[in-house]
């Protein structure tokens, strides 16, 4: 439950919502006061439970389908964790999505040394794009490869690099959607359709969700990046470098290209 707080922490980033029943604030907790937080609680009344929330890379969703409460929102961070929070009405709860995304996307301008983050993200988006429609050609091209070897120890191989494109593709899925839900936030236009993230999961992924529980955005999302899991060090670290953070970012996924990823961009280059 969001409780209502009667002044705003001082931070770098500050949420300011009307009737919306916290205040946003991490510079208690990171020295330079450049990662982003939510505080649930008042500074006034000392006995309500208070909680801080690093939600930088968050990507918040209303869940009209909880079955016990309304005006429910999910919230799924870059830590690989998942929090359901309740609003006292509906309006509240959107204030509540749009002040998360907003906040992450100035936030990711703001790392990048932007000013402009519409563009940003656009542009961030186009990008994403080609990265998924070539890192999916990369993996139907191995399921291709798959179907014609015979040798035991190729076909494991192949079928790790199978299994490594399509963490891949889900990882980019989930980037590539919450630039979006930020981009919406800004321009004050509909969160995409969750559909399209939703129908890009990998089979093996379905079946893990629909074991640990429902399948959606949310857990998709938490899931993915709880596979590589950010720490408060590599925000701390992210917080102040700009271009140069965001280049060892990527580092880290690209790492973790399949071993036979130069030889299938290769054919697909042939092809």
């Amino acid at each position: 439950m969001l409780h209502k707080s009667d002044s705003a922490a001082a931070s770098s980033l500050s949420l300011a919502l009307p009737h919306v029943a916290a205040s946003a604030s991490c510079a208690g907790d990171y020295p330079d006061g450049n990662a982003t937080g939510v505080v649930a609680g008042t500074s006034m009344e000392l006995s309500h439970p208070r909680l801080c929330l690093i939600v930088e890379g968050c990507i918040a969703q209303a869940m009209p389908e909880h079955p016990k409460r309304e005006h429910v929102l999910s919230l799924s961070t870059a830590f690989g964790d998942a929090y359901l929070l309740q609003a006292t009405s509906k309006e509240e709860m959107d204030a509540w999505v749009a002040a998360f995304h907003t906040a992450c996307a100035s936030l990711f301008a703001r790392q990048r040394g932007k000013v402009d983050t519409v563009r940003l993200l656009r542009s961030e988006i186009a990008k994403l794009e080609c990265s998924v429609d070539l890192d999916g050609k990369m993996r139907t091209m191995a399921e291709l490869q798959l179907s014609a070897v015979r040798d035991t120890r190729s076909r494991q191989t192949i079928t790790r690099d199978i299994e490594q494109w399509e963490e891949n593709v889900e990882r980019l899925i989930v980037e590539l959607y919450r630039h979006r839900c930020y981009l919406a936030s800004l321009l004050g236009n509909e969160m995409p359709n969750p559909k399209s993230i939703l129908s890009s999961i990998s089979k093996p992924t379905k079946q893990l969700l629909s074991r640990v529980g429902p399948l959606n955005v949310t857990s998709f999302h938490a899931l993915v990046c709880a596979r590589f899991p950010m720490t408060t060090a590599t925000l701390q670290h992210r917080a102040g470098g700009g271009e140069g953070n965001a280049a060892q970012w990527t580092q880290k996924s690209t790492t973790s290209q399949p071993q036979q990823s130069q030889q299938q961009q290769q054919q697909h280059q042939n092809l």
